[in-house]
């Protein structure tokens, strides 16, 4: 089971002096990746019910890139995302944002390097009720008591259409909307590395289309690494690297996908 190597490493400070150091062999990586898994192992259950939904994979991702993370539903591609930004916790095997491990850090840790290296975008939005659309945005920042860049927060929400929208909590907002805000809260803290799961999956075709453009144009204009999972051939068709995922191994990847490409690799997988 070979490794599908996308990139390699940069370096990211440890989070505390308390971090347990990495293996040289572990470490050994070029410079253009921001995220990797390293002989990745993910086991839900015990015994005869055990399964290995990440069986044994080694995997970066390339900086400035967009690389989406497919297979069939239950192929583990989900669990892998999750694993690589520290949301679960490997059965074995390494998960590295920069030369961090991820798995030697306490929760705290954790919470500390999701905030400053990385964010998040879920097909639910995963909005705070009570605050509104700009406290929503800034949350990552307000917790790690920064001063927000009112530049940059003027230029993502222009970008995506928000911010006329800044004062509205997100029940009144559509999906569409919401789907922007956790988008630029997202980006505001100019994460390493962006995880969407699903982002579009809850959202119409045209609404779909308008914020792939916005992710596109994040990587080509900013710089912004982005890796999402989707099942979805034309939200595939807008990144730099499909990677193929099935019953938790890695299974192919391909640069530049076409619709077409995504369709036939995925009906051969199912």
């Amino acid at each position: 089971r070979g490794a599908v190597a996308i990139a390699g490493t940069r370096t990211i400070p440890a989070v505390s002096d308390n971090a347990a150091p990495t293996s040289d062999a572990a470490t050994v990586a070029d410079s253009d990746s921001v995220a990797r898994l390293v002989n990745a192992v993910k086991v839900f259950g015990e015994g005869d019910s055990a399964v290995r939904a990440i069986d044994d994979v080694t995997l970066s991702f390339k900086r400035g890139k967009f690389t989406a993370v497919m297979g069939p539903s239950g192929s583990g591609k989900s669990t892998m995302m999750y694993c690589q930004s520290g949301l679960d916790r490997l059965s074995s095997g390494q998960a590295f944002i920069g030369d961090v491990d991820v798995s030697t850090l306490s929760d705290n840790e954790l919470s500390v390097l999701r905030r400053s290296k990385m964010g998040f975008i879920f097909q639910s939005f995963h909005l705070v009720p009570a605050l509104t659309a700009r406290e929503n945005i800034t949350l990552p920042i307000d917790l790690d008591g920064h001063e927000v860049d009112q530049d940059f927060l003027a230029e993502l929400t222009g970008v995506l259409g928000s911010e006329n929208r800044l004062d509205n909590r997100p029940s009144q907002l559509s999906g569409g909307q919401r789907q922007r805000v956790a988008i630029a809260r997202a980006m505001i803290p100019k994460p390493e590395v962006i995880f969407a799961d699903e982002p579009t999956g809850a959202l119409d075709s045209k609404t779909s289309g308008e914020l792939l453009d916005y992710l596109r144009r994040a990587v080509d204009t900013l710089g912004q690494t982005i890796v999402m999972v989707t099942h979805d051939a034309v939200a595939a068709s807008y990144t730099d690297t499909a990677v193929y995922v099935q019953d938790g191994r890695l299974v192919g990847q391909e640069s530049n996908p076409t619709v077409d490409d995504v369709l036939a690799k995925i009906k051969e997988l199912s």
